[in-house]
């Protein structure tokens, strides 16, 4: 019975609709940020163009098992906060048709801009149960947040704000109901994740496999696969 409340349980996201694998990019292969983010709109633009596809993003994570990784955060009222007493979020690096691969919908606010750069102002989109945490009562759009990864502190203008999604297939409790998305190109990590929307995903997995192969027939997909 438990298993089949798992499987059934309303996500907040159309899992019916995703493919998803990764692609492990060697430094190698991918040594400077320009490169890896260079990567990423090509595969992103190619799979875009396959019949069948009606949105496609790169990510560093989707709400299938544990989402993103966990930093502590702070507003900018506890800019002075101990950092081991400050709450984490679960952050996802995303290029801006992420949610709409998802089926999902901004609450309040915008995504980030197809033409993003990485010096550009850092910005990042939170989900309702932090914006709701940090700024009760009032909109979150137009405030600042701080993520702590190490010794690095880096403050960001909220722009948007998501509903909460869970993770489909992740039977244990989240270490955190916060989520916070980051542009990938703010952020470009050596390994991604491809995301497509499809109304027959599966049937697109060989036709994907093709598709990153032509992009770059060094580099296969790894985890190919729908939610189901």
């Amino acid at each position: 019975r438990g298993f089949g409340r798992m499987i059934h349980k309303d996500v907040g996201w159309d899992k019916n609709m995703l493919l998803t694998g990764g692609l492990p990019m060697p430094e190698s292969r991918f040594p400077e940020a320009a490169d890896r983010i260079a990567f990423f709109r090509k595969v992103e633009t190619r799979l875009r163009e396959l019949p069948g596809v009606e949105a496609a993003a790169m990510s560093t994570g989707v709400p299938i098992w544990n989402y993103g990784t966990n930093r502590p955060i702070m507003n900018e009222g506890q800019a002075d906060a101990n950092p081991a007493n400050l709450p984490l979020a679960s952050h996802i690096m995303i290029t801006p048709d992420f949610f709409k691969v998802l089926g999902v919908p901004l609450l309040e606010g915008r995504i980030f801009a197809e033409d993003i750069k990485p010096d550009d102002s850092k910005v990042v989109i939170v989900n309702a149960a932090l914006a709701k945490k940090f700024w009760p009562g009032e909109s979150a759009v137009g405030h600042r947040i701080a993520s702590i990864n190490g010794e690095e502190t880096t403050w960001s203008e909220v722009i948007g704000v998501t509903p909460d999604i869970e993770p489909a297939a992740d039977i244990g409790n989240p270490r955190t109901p916060f989520q916070i998305y980051k542009p990938i190109v703010q952020e470009p990590w050596s390994w991604v994740r491809f995301d497509v929307r499809s109304r027959n995903p599966a049937a697109l997995t060989d036709t994907v496999r093709m598709a990153l192969a032509e992009v770059d027939p060094d580099l296969p997909a790894t985890d190919v696969m729908t939610v189901a």
